[in-house]
């Protein structure tokens, strides 16, 4: 049997999507399906866990012969099929982030000029499938949709279903944050983006 590792595109250092964490390179890096370590931060906890998974499956590989196939994904999200998603989403950190800031009505212009993605988790299932039947000799594959989408036009497309989120400086979205510990119910805004901060703001 093939041993089939599912990692994450998160290892790149681009952690927007599933881990929170912005981070921007000074000059724009490429990472593809050759490319493990290129300097990459993994300060983060769960990239470092994906990383040093990896790196467990590469060296079996290498040093016994392991078959063995590493699909990187990306961020899954609900049923392109019907829509649906995991009923226990708070167990989801982006969509954690995303009911905290849909919650708090503020959006950091840090954050305007990046973009997050979104995989159909039955789109990528039938996508890791088809590698596994049809890949024979490619080792790592990225898995995730063509499609990014910049949070300018994800600002729009909620405004367009009645959803306002007011595009704020960093310092205006830390203190909104800040503010969320004054009430019990908005606690969670708080305890969701409180690590994830850009610094700089």
């Amino acid at each position: 049997a093939e041993f089939i590792h599912i990692s994450t595109v998160s290892v790149s250092g681009n952690a927007l999507a599933d881990a929170g964490t912005v981070y921007r390179s000074e000059k724009d890096l490429f990472f593809d399906e050759t490319d493990f370590y290129i300097g990459q931060p993994l300060e983060n906890v769960y990239i470092r866990s994906k990383f040093e998974a990896e790196k467990a499956v590469m060296d079996e590989i290498l040093d016994h012969g392991l078959k063995a196939k590493i699909i990187r994904v990306g961020n899954l999200t609900n049923r392109a099929s019907d829509l649906r998603f995991q009923p226990n989403y708070e167990s989801n950190a982006f969509l954690r982030r995303l009911k905290a800031i849909l919650e708090l009505g503020l959006f950091p212009d840090y954050l305007l000029p990046l973009y997050s993605e979104f995989s159909p988790v039955d789109l990528t299932a039938e996508g890791i499938v088809k590698i596994t039947q049809y890949a024979k000799e490619q080792t790592v594959f990225h898995l995730y949709s063509n499609k990014p989408l910049m949070h300018d036009r994800m600002l729009s497309i909620l405004r367009t279903n009645g959803i306002s989120l007011k595009t704020v400086s960093g310092e205006e979205f830390h203190k909104g944050v800040e503010k969320s510990l004054q009430s019990k119910e908005k606690e969670f805004i708080f305890k969701t983006l409180h690590i994830h901060m850009d610094p700089s703001g």
